[in-house]
């Protein structure tokens, strides 16, 4: 598959993603998805962050050989972040299928369009998006802001050095010119702890 194709698959799935958790959030909570209801339905009574509860997106980054700018790409490598909403499900499936959370990443797309976004797996977007294989990682954005989180994570995957390889060449896409932009890591984790302090405060 060529650069170009890729990075235009690759913006027009960040939209897609983009569009969905927004819509997702205006959502009745009897109009949801079964997958949707999965953060209500595994609420403890003790639980406090209600970050787990909100469906919103941070941020969704490029890596990998398309982020590189290789001519040719096998795949498409995404990652998605959230407060929990999507992420305690997508990181515990691995676990609970006791096998490495990473190798369920070529479903993680569609089952995030058609099973939480509850989109018709029809519908020309999704079919488009879904064309060509994609990685895609759902993930919590304290991996950002907590060395030790990232560490968990990264345990996951078969690669010990997953986050430091992914992150020397990212992308982050920008919603407002529906583009994916070169950005240092470090300038995401700083904005993260920041705002981290902030509500804290």
């Amino acid at each position: 598959m060529k650069h170009s194709a890729s990075l235009k698959n690759a913006v027009e799935i960040a939209r897609i993603i983009t569009i969905g958790q927004r819509k997702l959030g205006m959502t009745a909570v009897k109009d949801l998805s079964l997958f949707a209801m999965l953060p209500l339905l595994t609420l403890k009574e003790n639980v406090s962050d209600i970050n787990t509860l909100d469906p919103r997106i941070n941020e969704i980054l490029l890596f990998g050989s398309v982020a590189r700018g290789e001519g040719e790409v096998g795949d498409i490598d995404l990652m998605v972040f959230d407060g929990g909403f999507y992420s305690n499900f997508f990181l515990s499936r691995g676990e609970d299928e006791k096998k490495d959370a990473y190798g369920c990443l070529r479903g993680n797309l569609e089952l995030l369009l058609t099973g939480w976004f509850d989109l018709n797996a029809d519908d020309p977007d999704v079919v488009t998006a879904l064309k060509h294989p994609v990685d895609l990682h759902v993930l919590p954005i304290s991996i950002l802001t907590s060395r030790a989180k990232r560490g968990e994570v990264g345990r996951m995957h078969k690669d010990p050095k997953f986050f430091q390889h992914a992150f020397a060449h990212v992308l982050r896409y920008d919603e407002r010119t529906n583009a994916f932009v070169r950005i240092d890591i470090a300038d995401l984790e700083k904005k993260y702890k920041r705002d981290l302090s902030d509500l804290r405060s």
